[in-house]
């Protein structure tokens, strides 16, 4: 009996330092033994592995959420949008002051911590190698991305057209089939934001989102269990890049598209953040 209580707590322990305590970290999923687990007990990250004596095994560390949350703007959004408002004054700036002034607007519980503000800057800027400095991509200079966003939306109606589909272009480009059924409905974003994520998703639903966002949204989706379930439940997201390769490809059919989409995977690795 003992032997088969202690297989049983090894097994829970191990599951909670895969998906709890090593998630941020790495994907990798070492078995130690009882001293590893205790040992991680030191790193604030991981907490305790059971708050409680006898019974099951209860975390202290992981992500918890509202039951119902409430309509607010997430933390990373704004932080995101406050980043490329220092980005936009079309100076260079240093990535402590990145964080100083967007420290000085989201305080006291909203401060967000450097990784989610180096993940924002490198989405949108790029570093001098001679002088460490960030300024804005050229991309995302507000006028190029509204080029870019125009660019996108017509490849994507001339695209459904020529694969013989109905476009419907309203608040998504829609591509319907041969009896008017949506097949695919494509958001175009030029930020890491989606607007409605957490809810229902068309059918066919993909977010088409600039190549620079998608390292962003992953390490959202890292943060938020709604937005990474909603990625997780059908939501496709697809980069600007990738729709212009689509156009060009004379081979392309109705028969062949869904294989072809699925070519350039989002970024869904969780990449080490530098510190500032």
């Amino acid at each position: 009996m003992h032997s088969v209580e202690y297989r049983r707590d090894r097994d829970g322990y191990r599951g909670l330092a895969s998906r709890v305590a090593r998630a941020a970290f790495s994907t990798v999923r070492p078995h130690g033994n009882f001293e590893y687990y205790e040992r991680m007990t030191h790193y604030p990250e991981a907490g305790r592995y059971d708050l409680v004596t006898g019974g099951g095994i209860e975390p202290e560390s992981g992500l918890y959420w509202l039951e119902e949350p409430m309509q607010t703007t997430p933390l990373a959004d704004s932080c995101e949008r406050l980043v490329l408002e220092v980005l936009l004054q079309g100076r260079e700036f240093s990535a402590l002051e990145v964080d100083r002034r967007v420290c000085d607007a989201l305080t006291g519980l909203l401060t967000p911590d450097r990784r989610l503000v180096y993940a924002c800057l490198r989405s949108y800027a790029v570093q001098s190698a001679d002088s460490g400095l960030w300024r804005l991509r050229a991309e995302d200079a507000p006028t190029q991305r509204t080029t870019d966003l125009l660019e996108i939306h017509d490849l994507l109606v001339d695209l459904g057209s020529r694969l013989g589909f109905d476009v419907q272009d309203k608040e998504h480009v829609e591509w319907c089939d041969a009896n008017g059924r949506p097949r695919y409905a494509f958001n175009l974003i030029a930020t890491g934001s989606p607007a409605k994520a957490g809810g229902e998703a068309p059918v066919g639903y993909c977010l088409v989102i600039p190549g620079g966002r998608a390292s962003l949204l992953a390490e959202k989706a890292r943060r938020n269990p709604i937005l990474r379930r909603w990625l997780d439940d059908g939501v496709r997201v697809i980069k600007f890049r990738h729709v212009r390769r689509l156009a060009a490809e004379t081979t392309l059919t109705q028969v062949n598209f869904e294989e072809r989409l699925a070519i350039d995977p989002p970024e869904h690795h969780d990449p080490q953040m530098p510190l500032l």
